[in-house]
């Protein structure tokens, strides 16, 4: 169904001379689309990454004190990690990791006020991206923020990560406050639960919420959130052979893909999702790679 070397090819086109990687394709590339990039070659088992590259890029970033957030930091500690590579250079950053595990602000909810006027209220978040972030962050700092503690053995800060992840829970299981239950903050909470090797509260109900939002999806990251939460959980994956088709609509002419099958272009990110899709999919059989025969 899919060309591996396709897909390949794609990501190559966007292969830029700072070492790094970017949907854009314009300098500089950027620490997520490098790391995602780096992820989905591996899941292809392409022969041909470019590994050198990608350390000179993301130790210029580091060299240019560019590695000054933590999710600037996450994209590099785990793309060394992806490559097997020395984490020694980015050990100066612990201080920087253990600020953000101290600091209060990090665990305390997120909160968004919708602006209202008479004629327009800006509910729809297919349209309000600034929205869209906030709702799709709420628990993603808490999962860099457990990726970072685990790659550097930091332990302490476990209880806390933990209790303001449990406090995102709602009665249906999935996780989310700012306008109730998500998917993304699911995925994320359940994600960084996993790494800090803690029990995910209420298993059932939230496999119970899983399988109810995945009826009810849109766009290309909904069902990777929705997905990976479900395999995490080692819960039955619903409708497997309508996720397949989404993937297929979404895929586009020049290898990648975009978010939804009637909107947008393909990006490093939407392309990573659905791959990482596909391997899950394989795993049940599901004749999802074209064989390649030479």
């Amino acid at each position: 169904m899919f060309n591996k070397h396709h897909i390949i090819r794609y990501l190559q086109a966007r292969h830029l001379s700072d070492g790094g990687y970017f949907f854009a394709r314009v300098i500089p590339s950027a620490g997520m689309d490098t790391l995602l990039a780096l992820k989905t070659l591996q899941m292809l088992e392409s022969s041909q990454i470019p590994r050198l590259d990608i350390i000179r890029f993301f130790t210029n970033e580091d060299a240019e004190r560019n590695l000054n957030s933590l999710a600037a930091l996450y994209f590099a500690v785990s793309s060394f990690a992806a490559l097997k590579e020395p984490l020694s250079n980015f050990e100066k950053y612990k201080p920087f990791i253990e600020s953000v595990a101290t600091n209060s602000e990090v665990f305390k909810p997120k909160q968004f006020k919708l602006k209202q006027t008479k004629s327009f209220a800006l509910f729809d978040a297919s349209v309000n991206t600034v929205y869209l972030d906030v709702v799709e962050g709420e628990a993603k700092t808490a999962f860099y923020l457990a990726s970072l503690c685990k790659a550097f053995a930091i332990k302490e800060h476990t209880k806390e990560i933990t209790a303001f992840i449990k406090q995102l829970q709602n009665s249906d299981g999935g996780f989310g406050t700012i306008k109730g239950s998500e998917l993304s903050t699911t995925y994320y909470a359940t994600q960084a639960l996993r790494l800090l090797k803690q029990e995910i509260p209420h298993h059932e109900q939230v496999t119970t919420y899983l399988h109810q939002q995945i009826e009810q999806v849109n766009y290309l990251e909904e069902y990777f959130w929705a997905v990976e939460s479900l395999t995490g959980l080692k819960a039955n994956i619903p409708n497997k052979q309508r996720i397949l088709s989404f993937l297929i609509a979404c895929h586009k002419g020049n290898g990648g893909f975009a978010r939804s099958q009637f909107m947008g272009i393909a990006n490093i990110e939407q392309t990573y999702q659905a791959v990482s899709l596909l391997k899950i999919f394989e795993k049940y059989d599901l004749p999802v790679f074209e064989e390649i025969t030479s």
